[in-house]
């Protein structure tokens, strides 16, 4: 059963802004097993207890499930995880090696996997085949573009400007592309074979759409592109420029310092781009979803609703 969980304000970005700011925090990670059993029982006394319940279950659970999402693959984890990854992957040590570079993207796309999978919409079941196929291919095209990023410094050693654009675009490129293609193909039930759970305005079943489905995984996928540019492109040119024109000296300081600025605040903007629970026009959807009626059989239905996922 899936425990009832305070419906937080998506109508503008103000609101959800503030909604992922409270999700991406780090140290909500300390929520366990246990938290979320407490929070789930319910009969909290005071309104604290049930402001605390709420963050809990809003922070540790799937949505549509109810189920304790993993800590490592929370929405939590994504600001320490993406500080790492961002780090490493645009590390001159590691763009010129081969087994390092490739070593990175694939730990990266293997989390990325990990994640798409835990916080996908549970109305469509996933194949353990399609999600090995889904896997493969985003390793080997992240690791593919990393290693052209590898063989241009090699063989060009790019310096200045030039050494900054391939640090920060290379590694943006290669991460984006693979995570839209992850994101797209873990979850190919929504959009290809069964489609997403549609909902009215009174929140009753209406069917499943894999029209309201594509259009879902096109926003998350975009969502995926747009959120490492500020997790990986922006630290490196905003650190070529405070020590080329600021009068900062390089160092893993400044690297760090840069990196958390555009982690944590790129990441949870991007997520709140679109509202998790997405609504979409009947016009937009399959012809069996036209002309229906709410339950009072008066009322027709122009919008249907469904969980975006992340």
């Amino acid at each position: 059963m899936t425990p009832a969980v305070e419906t937080r304000s998506e109508a503008t970005f103000i609101d959800r802004l503030r909604n992922f700011i409270e999700i991406t925090n780090p140290f909500y990670l300390v929520y366990g097993p246990r938290d979320v059993e407490w929070a789930a029982a319910g009969g909290h006394q005071s309104e604290e207890s049930q402001r605390v319940a709420d963050r809990v279950l809003r922070v540790s659970t799937h949505p549509d499930t109810g189920e304790t999402i993993p800590r490592l693959f929370r929405l939590s984890a994504a600001i320490p995880w993406n500080i790492a990854v961002s780090l490493a992957m645009a590390h001159p040590a590691v763009m010129l090696s081969v087994v390092r570079s490739a070593g990175v993207h694939w730990v990266n796309q293997t989390y990325n996997c990990a994640v798409n999978f835990a916080n996908r919409n549970a109305s469509s079941e996933v194949d353990t085949t399609a999600l090995a196929q889904t896997y493969t291919a985003a390793c080997a095209l992240s690791v593919s573009i990393a290693l052209a990023a590898t063989l241009i410094m090699r063989r060009c050693t790019p310096t200045g400007w030039k050494l900054t654009a391939v640090r920060g675009c290379f590694p943006m490129l290669a991460a984006s592309t693979a995570s839209a293609v992850n994101v797209a193909m873990i979850r190919r039930a929504e959009w290809i074979d069964d489609g997403v759970n549609l909902y009215d305005d009174n929140n009753d079943f209406q069917g499943k759409s894999r029209r309201a489905g594509s259009e879902g995984i096109g926003k998350c996928a975009m969502t995926r592109v747009l959120t490492n540019i500020p997790v990986v492109t922006l630290p490196v040119f905003l650190v070529a420029g405070l020590t080329k024109c600021g009068g900062f000296r390089p160092s893993m300081r400044l690297d760090l310092i840069c990196v958390l600025l555009g982690v944590s605040c790129g990441v949870p903007a991007c997520l709140a781009l679109y509202p998790q629970r997405e609504r979409i026009p009947v016009e937009r959807l399959e012809s069996n979803f036209h002309h229906r009626l709410l339950s009072d059989g008066r009322t027709p239905i122009d919008y249907f609703y469904y969980n975006k996922g992340l």
